[in-house]
C-alpha cells in the first residue's frame, strides 16, 4: 500500500532492511525563513496525521510542512524521557515555520520493558522511512531530546545508509554522570525548571499539557522506570562511533542551564564526535517546552550550521 496515498497501514519492524549503497544528498538552499514574512504564527501550519503500527506497537505521527522549505530533508524529533509527544508540537509547528519539514511522534506506550531503548530506535527508523516515502526524500535527519539522543544515536547506528545528520539536544548518553547521579537530578528539574515556569509552557494551556503528561506516564508505568533506568547509565559512543565511521553528521545543541547535562562535561567526553556544537547559555534542559517558537529557529540554524557543508559540496559538483 502506497504511504502517500494513506494514512493508515503497517510497517513490520522485521522490514527496517534497506538498500546497500548510500544516496546522493539533496540540493537545498541554506536560508532561514523568517516565518512572519509569510504566516502569522506558526500555529497555522496544519500537521498530516499518520497513524500505523511498527511490530506491536502502535505510532501515532504529524508532519508539519512549511509555506517554503528550505530543506528537503525531513527531520524526525525524538522526544525526551516523560515527555508527550504534544509536548513538541509547538516546536515542530516552529521549525515549520523556518523552513523544515517536520515530524513528530508518539507511541501506545506497548515498547519492550526489557531493552526499551533499542525497541524505540527501531520505532524510529521505522517512521524514518515512513516519513522518506510520504516526502519522497532519500534522507533524513533526526533531533534527539534528552533520551531522544540515546534513541537516535542507536537509530543512527541501524539506518546510517539514510540518515543524513543527528542533533543532540540536551541529549543523554554523552556523558558518565550515573544511576545516582541521573535519579537525584530528576527532582532538582521539577523544582528549578518546570515549576517556575509552568505558565510559560507553550500548549492550549500549562495546566493542559501537564495533564498530557501524566496520563502519558501513567499508561505504563513499569516502562516508565524503565526507560529511566537505562537512560541514566546509557552510553551511546559506540553508536556514534558506527555512525561516524559511515559520515552521518553528528551536531550537539546544548542548554547552558541545563539540571541534568553540562556542557563542559559533553564537550570533554564526547567533542570529539561533534561536527557541529553550540550552547544556548540562559536555555534550561525543557527548553523546547518553555520557548518553542525560539527554539525552533535556533535549531534549523544549528542544523543548517551542521549540514551546509554537505549541500555546499553536492552543489558543487552538480549532483
Amino acid at each position: 500500500m502506497s504511504v502517500a496515498h494513506s494514512n493508515e497501514y503497517f510497517v513490520d519492524a522485521r522490514m527496517l532492511d534497506i538498500e546497500k549503497s548510500r544516496p546522493e544528498l539533496h540540493q537545498t538552499t541554506p536560508e532561514i525563513v523568517e516565518y512572519e514574512s509569510s504566516l502569522n504564527h506558526p500555529d497555522e501550519i496544519v500537521p498530516v496525521k499518520r497513524t500505523f503500527n511498527i511490530g506491536k506497537v502502535g505510532v501515532e505521527s504529524f508532519t508539519y510542512r512549511p509555506p517554503k522549505v528550505v530543506d528537503e530533508t525531513p527531520v524526525v524529533v525524538v522526544k525526551g524521557f516523560s515527555a508527550s509527544r504534544k509536548a513538541y508540537s509547538a516546536f515542530a509547528r516552529s521549525m515549520a515555520a523556518h523552513g523544515r519539514i517536520v515530524t513528530i511522534y508518539g507511541t501506545d506506550r506497548k515498547e519492550d520493558l526489557h531493552d526499551p531503548l533499542h525497541a524505540q530506535a527501531k520505532i524510529a527508523v521505522g517512521v524514518g522511512k515512513i516519513i522518506m516515502r510520504a516526502e519522497d526524500a532519500d534522507l533524513i535527519d533526526t533531533i534527539g531530546h534528552s533520551m531522544g539522543n540515546s534513541v537516535q544515536a542507536r537509530a543512527a547506528a541501524m539506518f546510517w545508509r539514510h540518515t543524513r545528520s543527528i542533533m543532540a539536544t540536551g541529549g543523554a548518553g554523552l556523558h558518565p554522570y550515573g544511576f545516582l547521579n541521573m535519579t537525584g537530578k530528576l527532582g532538582k528539574t521539577g523544582a528549578v525548571e518546570v515549576a517556575p515556569n509552568a505558565l510559560s509552557l507553550h500548549h492550549k494551556s500549562a495546566a493542559g499539557l501537564l495533564i498530557d503528561e501524566c496520563i502519558h506516564n501513567i499508561r505504563n508505568i513499569p516502562l516508565l522506570l524503565s526507560e529511566g533506568i537505562h537512560t541514566a547509565v546509557d552510553d551511546v559512543h559506540p553508536y556514534l562511533e558506527v555512525a561516524k565511521d559511515h559520515d552521518v553528521k553528528i551536531g550537539s545543541l546544548m542548554f547552558g542551564k541545563d539540571t541534568f547535562f553540562k556542557p563542559h562535561h559533553i564537550l570533554q567526553t564526547s567533542g570529539h564526535y561533534f561536527d557541529y556544537h553550540d550552547t544556548i547559555p540562559d536555555a534550561f534542559h525543557v527548553h523546547p517546552q518553555l520557548h518553542p517558537y525560539r527554539h525552533g529557529k535556533e535549531q534549523v540554524v544549528a542544523s543548517l550550521e551542521l549540514n551546509q557543508p554537505q549541500l555546499k559540496s553536492v552543489q558543487a559538483s552538480g549532483q
